[in-house]
């Protein structure tokens, strides 16, 4: 459930501001207007998040989970989210708005990163890719529950002294699922894998038994595992960090994939019916609220 969470946190704050109905909520309610490069091409507004994610967030995954844990890193970046996504609600100016959505990629880079790790270290190998993937699979789930959200906020009237109480509301409902993981995320056990680069076998154990039905699994993972480590320690020892992604020949061979994969995602042009699919439909007639929403829903699941 944390896990999930997590994802959704990331995709729903992703949609509020790509979905149609919140660029035109914000557009017409905006206090101070936008200026005309980013009124032609507001969509773009919205990729402020993946800029700190590339910039900076993406290099605070490994120190994060360094000292914090998979958990931990967890519950600080979805901590960040939830701030984040509350200070969204309280801007006055565009260039207030896009700062925030900016250090909105802080809580987001490293917690995507993370997710997916936790995740495979700690289940067994039977279902380990199908766990995977669910992340992908939540993100896509989360998308749609932000457009839903959209919607369900679009005609919500203006209070006295607030200006685009819609927007707000559609912006800074994003802590929501931010704020369930942090409440919960300390429930699921640490990664025993994590405990183990630690040399804290005994809650590795411990951790591990929570994870397997018996500790005799238990037990056969808990050695996999330390084996593992022990071949790792050796094998990129006194080597950098850069190094070992082109020197290690599973590292090379994983970074390639998904240079390949990353490439092709967006040669392909698939994020554009992903991500854009609402305000590009728009302009074939697809106007009403009603029509936004099905086509939303029937292309997320």
């Amino acid at each position: 459930m944390a896990l999930s969470s997590s994802t959704r946190s990331n995709s729903v704050s992703t949609a509020k501001i790509l979905g149609l109905l919140g660029l035109r909520a914000l557009l017409s309610k905006f206090p101070l207007q936008f200026p005309a490069f980013l009124t032609a091409n507001i969509s773009d507004f919205s990729a402020a998040p993946y800029l700190c994610c590339a910039l900076i967030g993406c290099w605070l995954t490994v120190p994060l989970n360094h000292f914090f844990g998979r958990r931990g890193t967890v519950f600080i970046t979805c901590l960040i989210s939830a701030v984040t996504c509350f200070w969204q609600g309280f801007t006055d100016t565009w260039w207030h708005l896009f700062i925030a959505r900016f250090c909105l990629g802080l809580g987001i880079g490293p917690k995507s990163a993370t997710v997916p790790i936790y995740a495979a270290e700690t289940t067994p190998p039977a279902i380990r890719g199908a766990m995977v993937m669910m992340w992908q699979m939540w993100t896509a789930f989360g998308i749609m529950v932000g457009y839903a959200a959209d919607l369900a906020f679009f005609k919500v009237p203006d209070k006295p002294g607030i200006v685009g109480l819609n927007w707000r509301l559609m912006l800074g409902s994003a802590m929501l699922p931010a704020l369930i993981v942090c409440c919960f995320v300390y429930m699921c056990p640490e990664s025993p894998r994590w405990y183990m680069s630690k040399g804290r076998h005994t809650q590795a154990f411990k951790s591990m038994c929570r994870l397997r039905y018996t500790k005799v699994q238990a037990a056969r993972d808990i050695f996999y595992m330390h084996i593992l480590l022990e071949a790792e320690t050796h094998m990129v020892l006194g080597q950098s960090k850069i190094k070992e992604m082109v020197t290690i020949p599973r590292n090379r061979r994983a970074l390639i994939g998904s240079e390949i994969v990353m490439f092709m995602q967006q040669f392909c042009g698939v994020n554009v019916i992903g991500v854009f699919q609402t305000s590009k439909l728009s302009l074939l007639a697809f106007r009403s609220l009603l029509h936004e929403l099905i086509i939303t829903v029937t292309n997320k699941l």
